[in-house]
């Protein structure tokens, strides 16, 4: 599913428990917690010969085991997440809400500096977590994109890092990315759990514009 943004989300489907092979007519109870992946459902039922007749089918249930994001525009890392589900007891809860208008969004900010340390590369930016804190909330790489400015910036590994006094102000690391002083990074998938959950008001720093498109 490409999301118009530059990305594309693939979904793998799958099974990890499958109804029996040949199919055993389930039993009159306990059907919702047989931890199966396919349901029984009744279509229609009559007496014949004072006897109660049923006619059921059955449906199969295929679960998400994977989401990959795939950043088809700065070349980000794939982000994957894989589920696992368990038979009797376990629930499934989904956010559809973030799914709607997680890409709906983008951080953009500028580079400061271009700086090594201990050997390793830096983009300090003008931005930081407390304008997007998901990366550091999640744990991962936010997926990006380069608008360069000059066209000079020195491909290879990078840390990007926001201007904050926090080792936690890290937007992703070890990231391949030609940046120099100037160029605007655009982090994708900042629709949702970005802004709303920073730390807006951190060290009194400005806060960011807002653009809305239609």
């Amino acid at each position: 599913m490409n999301n118009g943004l530059g990305g594309r989300s693939e979904v793998e489907y799958g099974q990890p428990h499958p109804c029996p092979n040949p199919w055993q007519y389930p039993p009159t109870t306990g059907w919702d917690t047989r931890g199966l992946d396919c349901y029984f459902v009744t279509t229609n039922q009559e007496i014949i010969n004072g006897t109660w007749n049923y006619y059921s089918e059955v449906y199969a249930k295929w679960l998400v085991m994977s989401v990959t994001d795939i950043d088809l525009v700065g070349g980000s890392p794939e982000q994957v997440t894989s589920y696992s589900y368990g038979g009797t007891g376990e629930t499934l809860r989904v956010e559809p809400g973030r799914a709607l208008t997680a890409y709906c969004g983008w951080y953009l900010t500028t580079v400061l500096d271009v700086k090594r340390v201990h050997g390793e590369r830096f983009a300090v930016l003008s931005g930081g977590t407390h304008h997007l804190r998901t990366p550091v909330t999640k744990g991962h790489d936010q997926p990006l994109a380069v608008l360069p400015r000059s066209g000079e910036g020195e491909d290879g590994p990078v840390t990007l890092v926001g201007r904050l006094c926090t080792p936690k102000d890290v937007f992703a690391r070890h990231v391949t990315a030609a940046l120099a002083v100037g160029d605007v990074v655009a982090f994708a998938m900042a629709g949702a759990y970005a802004w709303n959950i920073s730390h807006h008001d951190f060290l009194m720093h400005p806060k960011p514009e807002f653009h809305y498109l239609s």
